[in-house]
């Protein structure tokens, strides 16, 4: 179409020229004048149609011969006008850019006589220079195509992955690329066109040129034999293709086998006390030896580079070692990387730093150990050296500290800024939050007591707290010998040594006057004769219960004992004892560990409480205790003690924060504003 309103349809021709694909001069060219187009009026211009001939040498045809390839070329084209006002227009089929002649070139588009071949040359000649600039004149472009594509070549293991080819070390093993030398007709491809080693290929995908055959898994070396069909597929101008196969190029990456031995631990995970050998396997040659690297899990699980080099060769030809030392504990990832010498791919196992995150601890691409070079010994109850007056005592043997040995600590201020919070690596058993450790058990190689084999006779339920009884025992030094190995191979040895002795009372001084007092634990025998019979300064012994609101209270008959509605001493109550001396009473307690059934308790009534100050622990008498920690389980903000020496009531603050303290021995009142519990 010629769309410029005002031209003068005499001064309209058209200029055409045949070229080679990709050539920017033509290589015959003819013009077409005003007579020999067919033009008509449109409703902005004209349209004209012309009938271009090629392959003949005649005055107003294309030779295509001159071209060097006559099977596949262009047949490019303009229009020229000019309108009443001597204006020259060309058309240009680039709408983006503008089509501008030079005022220096106007003369030569606007002869009105016969156009000759040379003429027509140096129009073509024109137009070309001005083809791909911003004020170009791009011609209308017609591709002639009457060769039949052939095919080119074939790859191993390239994709299609929706519209996106995937090849090198994203390459998969039941694919082949058949690469044909010109776009195809996609609705054409079909598989039984193909053949892959004379099998037909599973499925077909196409696009542009190339047709992609899914076959049944191939090794990381195949260079299967791609063949496909006469006319089995056809250009995009619809011409068949021809009959031909190609051997496929090796383009598979070489799958590499990682397996890393350390000195303990599962395959999948293993774990070592330094050394680590990892054997690397190849199913396909290696250019060279494989790259190994050793980086360690470090904050927020960013990797750091430990330790970096080649394999050696070990076994044949594809089979490589790397063993190297650790001297740190924690988490490590491997990466392995080679080129395979067939289609010279990059091919890797294990992750990089790029990839690594939280998420590859479960990742099964990830290959990982663990470094544990240290059993860390066990905590003893009864403590090593200690002195126990229990003789059904239970032997705790705890290896606490194997359950988390390394990881990341809990989130803490970085020295970024601004700072941020960030998670750092750590082996301090103590200070671990997240836990790398997946070895968190314990055996337990051998336990002797005193000389005898007991090794069967200690008892764990997890494997890091065991547990001995050794039965009632008599007076006297007992040792414990123990070995214990992890899953690392790291192995301890050591003993525990105490000593049973004779149990002593509990040892309550009393003043001379009143006293108040209490009894940390009840007493073996809480008879009130038993308790504090023995010591005749005694007089009196005054209580109040809570519960009921009512005193109880006894007095020391002239028989020497004690008569009232008093008659039994508990850890439940305090007590006002009168006392003409200063007698050290001694009271046999009951152990707490052989009394509780639940940790004890002490209820509290609305309004004032007589409360003792009992103690799990049974420390001595005087023993100071918070008094706001004491009694912050009940609501209450006022106590008050007796000072036996001034004989005066002493207010206790109960506030949390103040240092005022109860004390083992003593008893106290206090007001709860509602009935409550306190919790030793």
């Amino acid at each position: 179409g010629i769309g410029v309103s005002d031209d003068d349809p005499d001064s309209v021709y058209v200029v055409a020229g045949v070229y080679d694909l990709y050539s920017l001069s033509a290589a015959d060219s003819v013009v077409f004048e005003r007579d020999e187009l067919d033009l008509r009026s449109a409703i902005d211009g004209y349209t004209a149609s012309v009938t271009i001939y090629e392959g003949r040498d005649g005055e107003d045809e294309l030779d295509s011969r001159k071209l060097s390839d006559d099977s596949q070329y262009e047949i490019r084209w303009w229009a020229v006008s000019t309108d009443k006002a001597g204006n020259v227009g060309v058309s240009d089929s680039d709408t983006q850019t503008g089509c501008v002649i030079s005022s220096n070139n106007i003369a030569s588009f606007k002869f009105p006589t016969k156009r000759t071949r040379t003429q027509a040359d140096a129009l073509i000649a024109a137009l070309e220079k001005t083809i791909d600039f911003e004020t170009g004149c791009d011609p209308h472009v017609i591709r002639v195509d009457t060769a039949n594509p052939s095919l080119e070549k074939a790859v191993t293991g390239t994709w299609l992955d929706g519209e996106m080819v995937k090849d090198g070390q994203d390459a998969i093993r039941t694919s082949i690329a058949a690469v044909f030398d010109d776009d195809l007709d996609c609705a054409t491809v079909s598989s039984k066109g193909f053949k892959v080693d004379d099998v037909v290929p599973i499925a077909t995908a196409c696009k542009d040129s190339t047709v992609y055959l899914t076959v049944d898994e191939l090794a990381s070396d195949a260079t299967p034999i791609v063949q496909v069909s006469d006319g089995a597929v056809t250009d995009r101008a619809g011409n068949p293709v021809e009959a031909g196969s190609v051997t496929a190029e090796d383009s598979i990456p070489a799958k590499l086998t990682v397996k890393v031995t350390g000195t303990g631990g599962s395959e999948a995970r293993p774990v070592t006390r330094r050394v680590v050998t990892i054997d690397i396997a190849s199913d396909e040659t290696l250019s060279s030896n494989p790259l190994v690297t050793i980086n360690k899990v470090g904050d927020n699980y960013a990797l750091v580079r430990h330790d970096q080099g080649e394999a050696i060769g070990s076994g044949g030809p594809r089979r490589w070692v790397y063993t190297t030392a650790l001297p740190n504990n924690g988490l490590y990832n491997v990466r392995v990387s080679g080129v395979d010498k067939g289609g010279r791919i990059e091919t890797a196992a294990g992750l990089d730093e790029t990839e690594f995150s939280a998420a590859s601890l479960k990742d099964s691409r990830a290959i990982l150990f663990e470094v544990d070079g240290k059993l860390h010994p066990p905590t003893f109850r009864p403590e090593d050296g200690a002195r126990t007056d229990n003789p059904n005592v239970f032997i705790k043997i705890d290896f606490k500290q194997e359950f988390a040995e390394y990881g990341l600590t809990k989130r803490i201020n970085s020295e970024a800024h601004p700072p941020a919070k960030i998670r750092k690596a750590t082996d301090d058993p103590a200070s671990v939050d997240v836990s790398f450790d997946t070895y968190r058990t314990v055996e337990l190689v051998s336990a002797a007591f005193n000389g005898d084999d007991v090794t069967d006779d200690v008892f764990s339920r997890d494997n890091i707290l065991f547990i001995y009884h050794p039965g009632d025992l008599e007076l006297g030094d007992y040792r414990l010998e123990l070995e214990a190995r992890d899953s690392a191979g790291n192995r301890w040895t050591g003993a525990l040594n105490f000593t049973l002795i004779q149990r002593q009372p509990f040892k309550l001084p009393i003043s001379p006057g009143l006293n108040l007092v209490s009894l940390p634990a009840n007493p073996v025998d809480g008879s009130i004769d038993a308790v504090f019979g023995n010591e005749p300064d005694i007089s009196s012994i005054l209580t109040y219960d809570n519960d009921t609101g009512a005193w109880l209270t006894a007095t020391r008959g002239e028989d020497g004992s004690f008569t009232g509605d008093l008659s039994e001493i508990d850890a439940d109550h305090g007590y006002w004892v009168m006392s003409d001396g200063a007698p050290k009473l001694e009271i046999m307690l009951y152990r707490t560990d052989a009394l509780i059934l639940f940790p004890p308790d002490i209820k509290v009534v609305e309004g004032w409480n007589l409360v003792p100050v009992t103690d799990t622990a049974q420390r001595p008498a005087g023993t100071a205790i918070n008094a706001a920690a004491y009694f912050a389980n009940i609501d209450a903000r006022v106590a008050f003690g007796y000072d036996s020496a001034k004989g005066t009531l002493e207010r206790l603050s109960l506030n949390s924060g103040t240092d005022d303290v109860v004390t083992v021995g003593s008893a106290y009142w206090v007001y709860a504003n509602e009935p409550g519990v306190i919790i030793p």
